[in-house]
């Protein structure tokens, strides 16, 4: 794996993209299953992070902020 090195503004970026999936997954839920599942719009911010800063290093790591933030 090459090494990863964002600058500020790309951290910046990826903070307010994760900001905007908590908001999605918050208010916009298209079903609700009876186990706690839900279909929702929360992984498209999450989506747009890894097609523009590369797909393994940042979604992981942007995952895992987002899945810790909304637990």
């Amino acid at each position: 794996m090459k090494n990863l090195r964002l600058n500020v503004r790309q951290m910046a970026l990826m903070g307010m993209l994760v900001a905007i999936s908590i908001v999605l997954d918050a208010v916009f839920k298209f079903y609700q299953q009876a186990n706690g599942g839900s279909i929702n719009l929360a992984m498209v911010g999450l989506v747009l992070i890894a097609l523009s800063f590369g797909w393994w290093q940042t979604w992981l790591a942007t995952t895992i902020v987002f899945g810790l933030l909304t637990a």
